[in-house]
């Protein structure tokens, strides 16, 4: 079984070091932060490395979330997630390219997920991602952010990118999330790397094993 997995920085990834089981082949991509690198750095990966096939993509990263009553640590797995990309906007309202009708030409919509949804057994909570290209602070934004997509709980800025790859390389995704802050809260002394990239990790190895058995029971 080969993964590809996808994380924006190295300091999500560091510290990653359980003993995973011979036959799962991890291979690496820090892809940058943003939609843009991430994009570009992960195709241009699986374009340097035209020979292997991957049964699997994983994206892992730490994360913003809308809802403050969620712990921070707390580890989602995303299934749906939004690229926010604003045709039309002020401090009371956002029009989406979709609204628009711009993206008609090539796409029906900029909510993305898998290619091939997986029943996992996982305790993890599921989720629905907004990917952003800015963290967002301006509290009236995030007010109306909030508003038109309410069912959206967690901000990242490469989260949507996993699942547009699923569906080009007609590949499984999964994207794990850490919420490391909360939406709009800029000081950095209030996040929690420690712990979010901590329970992160030991979410993915979890994942990776869980993988590993669906894929040697599917074979």
């Amino acid at each position: 079984m080969r993964i590809l997995l996808l994380a924006a920085t190295q300091l999500e990834i560091d510290g990653f070091i359980n003993p995973l089981p011979d036959q799962i082949n991890l291979d690496v991509c820090i892809t940058g932060v943003g939609p843009s690198f991430a994009m570009l750095n992960a195709m241009k990966f699986i374009a340097d490395h035209p020979n292997l096939k991957y049964d699997y993509i994983l994206q892992i990263g730490i994360a913003g979330c809308f809802d403050t009553n969620i712990t921070l640590g707390t580890v989602f797995n995303v299934l749906e997630d939004q690229f926010l990309v604003g045709a039309w906007e002020n401090e009371e309202l956002f029009n989406s390219v979709d609204e628009m009708g711009f993206n008609s030409a090539f796409r029906k919509s900029s909510r993305v997920k898998s290619f091939k949804t997986l029943e996992l057994n996982s305790i993890l909570p599921n989720c629905e991602g907004l990917t952003v290209g800015t963290i967002e602070s301006n509290k009236a934004r995030i007010k109306v952010l909030k508003s038109v997509f309410p069912e959206l709980l967690i901000e990242s800025m490469e989260g949507a990118v996993v699942f547009e790859l699923s569906n080009y390389l007609k590949t499984p995704a999964i994207s794990l999330k850490a919420v490391s802050n909360y939406v709009g809260e800029r000081d950095k002394s209030k996040w929690d790397f420690k712990i979010s990239i901590s329970k992160l990790h030991k979410a993915t190895h979890d994942l990776l094993l869980n993988l590993n058995n669906h894929f040697n029971a599917n074979r």
